[in-house]
């Protein structure tokens, strides 16, 4: 390998190395049971700039129940799928509660779409920002026969209950602190008192 192909391709490492990637993913959700998110994360090392995204199908939102009809189908028309991002930085990840996988179904008609990532990254030494796009294909009949188990949930509420017994106990411990605290400087007081009139 001669020197500038060698040069020429430390370069194109290097940029690797800085540059955004943005991919979209659906998940189960964690918050909301027996629904699923969709999840736009960067993934890449560089900051992704007037990300917006783009689709082969409307997307819909907050798909629930077990039948839609027409009219009934609400699209994205607000929020970061319809408005984009304007910063979007290294692990940072946006999720949209999606809704039920029968109504999402229906509202996609075959369960597919394709979702395009459209967005800029900076280039270190360059004055101009470097076009980029993703594009990924989302199917959400994978989770077909994947129930959402309720056993996830119950190890949230029970996290979640073991968190406020928690603060409880440092709130409590605090108090009990700070009233010893109250009862030291009483005492130091005292001594101090003593000792003042035992040589006064």
């Amino acid at each position: 390998m001669d020197k500038s192909n060698f040069i020429g391709n430390c370069n194109v490492i290097f940029n690797k190395q800085q540059d955004p990637e943005v991919i979209i993913y659906v998940a189960l959700s964690k918050t909301h049971q027996s629904c699923l998110d969709l999840i736009v994360e960067n993934v890449g090392a560089g900051v992704a700039y007037n990300l917006r995204i783009t689709s082969s199908k409307a997307l819909p939102i907050k798909a629930f129940g077990f039948q839609l009809v027409g009219n009934n189908i609400k699209y994205s028309d607000d929020g970061f799928l319809a408005r984009g991002v304007q910063y979007f930085v290294p692990k940072e990840k946006r999720t949209q509660l999606w809704g039920q996988y029968a109504a999402l179904k229906e509202a996609l008609d075959d369960g597919c779409v394709e979702i395009t990532a459209h967005y800029d990254g900076h280039r270190f030494g360059k004055l101009y920002a470097k076009k980029f796009h993703s594009v990924s294909v989302v199917d959400i009949t994978i989770f077909m026969h994947m129930a959402t188990s309720n056993s996830q949930f119950e190890l949230i509420s029970k996290i979640q209950n073991i968190e406020a017994q928690l603060k409880d106990t440092n709130r409590k411990l605090s108090d009990i602190s700070e009233s010893l605290d109250a009862q030291t400087q009483i005492k130091e007081m005292n001594l101090k008192k003593r000792v003042w009139e035992k040589n006064s």
